[in-house]
């Protein structure tokens, strides 16, 4: 989507949101201010029972929930960044200085800073698969590969969001947490999902201990994305049975069960399979 379309599609967004009395989250993004949570109606463009479009969209059928999801990932990233999700993960960090590794525009670091985090957002460059024609760093960002940032601020919890497929994340998380009392925060989808692949995270709950965070991370349709604390805790406990297997779970199935990692997915199926449908008529 060029920089001309997402201007027109703001545009159309900003109507639809005065005749909703909805706020215009993607004006507030371009300004740099977080709003306290995204509109629900905005966030699903169908009603996955009767497959109907919802009110918002029905109205405004030339904006398409995933138009503006893309232009949300220009303007502040993969995952929504709200204040109250701020809130909730700084209450979760406490005085823990932290670290922000691949951190794009820096919108996290930007929102746990407002809420009191001693926090450094670093990223060796900014991400290239999307333009972000309309975004701009949040907060300054330094240029720094993430195992190094590691190694150079040597913080006890590190911050992550969304690590692609192949980014050295893994390697990252075992340079973290070969310290002991550390914590890799990810924020993203889970095994299975769009963030890292499944070999990925066999790798890391082969050698960590991963446990989903009761953070209320709000979603764009068909999305999971949740927040994932991963340590180490035999390090962070000076010892233990090295034979042990430090996943808590015996299959990725109960593991996927406990966590609700995937409680809408059949949601998600019929909602992907609608859109395209509607998509293709």
């Amino acid at each position: 989507m060029d920089e001309g379309r997402m201007l027109q599609i703001i545009e159309e967004f900003d109507k639809a949101c005065k005749h909703f009395g909805y706020e215009n989250f993607l004006d507030k993004y371009r300004n740099h201010e977080l709003p306290e949570i995204l509109e629900e109606g905005i966030l699903y463009e169908f009603d996955w029972e009767t497959g109907e479009k919802l009110d918002f969209y029905k109205t405004f059928p030339e904006i398409s929930n995933f138009y503006i999801r893309d232009i949300c990932i220009n303007l502040q990233g993969f995952s929504i960044v709200t204040k109250n999700v701020a809130k909730e993960l700084a209450t979760y960090i406490g005085d823990r200085k932290c670290l922000e590794i691949m951190g794009g525009l820096g919108t996290w670091s930007y929102a746990l800073s407002q809420e009191g985090v001693d926090i450094i957002s670093t990223d060796l460059k900014l991400e290239t698969n999307f333009t972000f024609a309309l975004g701009k760093e949040w907060i300054e960002v330094e240029r720094l590969d993430c195992i190094e940032a590691i190694k150079k601020y040597n913080r006890p919890v590190v911050i992550c969001s969304w690590p692609r497929y192949g980014s050295p994340f893994v390697e990252a998380t075992k340079q973290l947490l070969s310290t002991p009392e550390t914590e890799m925060i990810h924020i993203g989808e889970g095994y299975g999902g769009c963030c890292l692949g499944e070999e990925e995270w066999d790798e890391i709950e082969k050698n960590f201990d991963v446990e989903y965070l009761s953070i209320h991370l709000q979603n764009w349709e068909g999305m999971h994305d949740s927040v994932y604390s991963i340590k180490n805790e035999k390090n962070n406990k000076n010892g233990g049975d090295e034979d042990s297997d430090s996943s808590d779970y015996d299959s990725s199935e109960e593991r996927d069960q406990d966590n609700s990692l995937f409680e809408e997915n059949e949601r998600a199926k019929k909602v992907n399979d609608l859109y395209n449908k509607v998509k293709d008529k």
